[in-house]
């Protein structure tokens, strides 16, 4: 299909997932790019340079927005599978974007700095084994 252009238009019926998906995979996909680009960020600029006393209070921030994207990347995920067929790879996806989730509010319940780089370092890991999955889809 065209952009811009209807069934109708281009004399097709389409029953492709993706079509009908467009929003959900945008906003799975958005939220996803943001968390990773953020933990990157976080990882190669802010956690090696930031003073120790202020750290807490960077990764306080950082964790919000990781929470916000966590949930709407797991609800993305659920709704392209309730919708229609699964996603490929649904179930290990889930369980990365889950695990994400968990590293990330286990991270935010702990203070030291030790600790925050090798969680930041988990999820950053596991967030571009998710990215590689969108790699190949179009």
């Amino acid at each position: 299909m065209y952009y811009g252009q209807s069934f109708e238009q281009i004399g097709a019926h389409s029953c492709f997932y993706n079509d009908r998906m467009f929003a959900v995979r945008l906003a799975a996909l958005t939220a996803l790019v943001v968390w990773v680009g953020g933990l990157f960020a976080l990882w190669l600029l802010v956690a090696p340079m930031a003073p120790a006393d202020e750290l807490p209070d960077i990764l306080r921030r950082f964790h919000v927005l990781s929470y916000v994207c966590g949930g709407t990347l797991m609800a993305s995920l659920l709704a392209m599978k309730l919708v229609g067929p699964p996603p490929r790879g649904f179930i290990p996806r889930l369980a990365i974007a889950a695990t994400m989730s968990a590293v990330t509010i286990y991270s935010g319940l702990r203070t030291a700095r030790e600790l925050s780089v090798l969680m930041l370092t988990t999820d950053l890991v596991l967030g571009v084994v998710l990215l590689l999955w969108y790699v190949p889809e179009q």
